[in-house]
C-alpha cells in the first residue's frame, strides 16, 4: 500500500528525482546502469500495479509488494501478463528468474537512494531533504547468503604459479596469484601504482 501524505516534489516525480541521484552521485558507470536497471524495474512494478510512485507515498508495504515484483517478474513475462509494460519498459533482455541475493541487492541500493532523499549521505549532501518519508524504516533488506567458501592450498598456488600459459591468460594468472599473496580487491588492484610499494612491502587503503 501507499502512504497518504502528499508529495514534497510537486514540479518533478519519483523517478526524476531517482535519475538526479544516478547522475549526481560519484559512483562508477557501472554502477550508474544498475541504478538505471532498478528503476526500470520500478517503472515496470508502478505500470504493473497502477500506482503513481512518489517518495513520499512509498510505505514498507510498497516495498514489501516490490520485492514479491521482483520475484514474480520473470512467471509474469512468461504467461504474458506483462508484455505491454515490457515493450514500455524495456531490457536488453528478457527477465530472468532472480534469487534472494539478488533481490536482496536491489533493495539495499533503494535504501541507499532514500537515505540520499532525506539528505543522510555525507557524500552527496542535499541542501534540503527531498523528503522525510523512509519507507525502510517499516521494512528490513533480507541478508544475502552465500555458500562455504573454498580456498586453494600454498602448493595449487604454486601449481597455477608455474604454469606454462599463453597470453592473455598468463596476466590473469599473474593477477589472480598476486591477490591471493596480498589479499586485495580487483578494484583496488587496478589502483595501485608505485608509489603503494613503501619499504619494500605494498600499502594501500581498501575503498570498500
Amino acid at each position: 500500500g501507499l502512504a497518504k501524505s502528499q508529495p514534497t516534489e510537486e514540479k518533478r516525480g519519483f523517478f526524476d528525482i531517482f535519475n538526479e541521484y544516478i547522475d549526481g552521485k560519484k559512483i562508477s558507470e557501472h554502477r550508474k546502469r544498475t541504478y538505471r536497471v532498478i528503476g526500470r524495474m520500478l517503472k515496470r512494478f508502478e505500470l504493473y500495479n497502477g500506482l503513481n510512485l512518489t517518495l513520499d507515498n512509498i510505505t514498507g508495504d510498497t516495498l514489501r509488494d516490490f520485492e514479491q515484483y521482483l520475484f514474480n517478474e520473470h512467471a509474469l513475462f512468461v504467461k504474458g501478463e506483462i508484455d505491454d509494460i515490457i515493450k514500455q519498459v524495456p531490457e536488453s533482455r528478457d527477465p530472468e528468474p532472480r534469487g534472494e541475493n539478488t533481490v536482496y541487492d536491489i533493495m539495499g541500493k533503494l535504501r541507499v537512494f532514500y537515505n540520499w532523499a532525506n539528505g543522510r549521505d555525507k557524500s552527496y549532501k542535499l541542501p534540503t531533504p527531498y523528503t522525510l518519508n523512509n519507507p525502510f524504516d517499516a521494512y528490513s533488506v533480507g541478508a544475502c547468503l552465500y555458500g562455504t567458501p573454498y580456498y586453494i592450498t600454498i602448493d595449487e598456488r604454486k601449481q597455477l604459479y608455474n604454469a606454462k600459459l599463453d597470453e592473455p591468460l598468463a596476466t590473469q594468472r599473474d593477477i589472480f596469484v598476486f591477490q591471493c599473496l596480498i589479499g586485495c580487491r580487483v578494484s583496488d588492484l587496478w589502483s595501485m601504482t608505485r608509489d603503494n610499494i613503501i619499504n619494500g612491502a605494498v600499502e594501500y587503503i581498501p575503498r570498500k
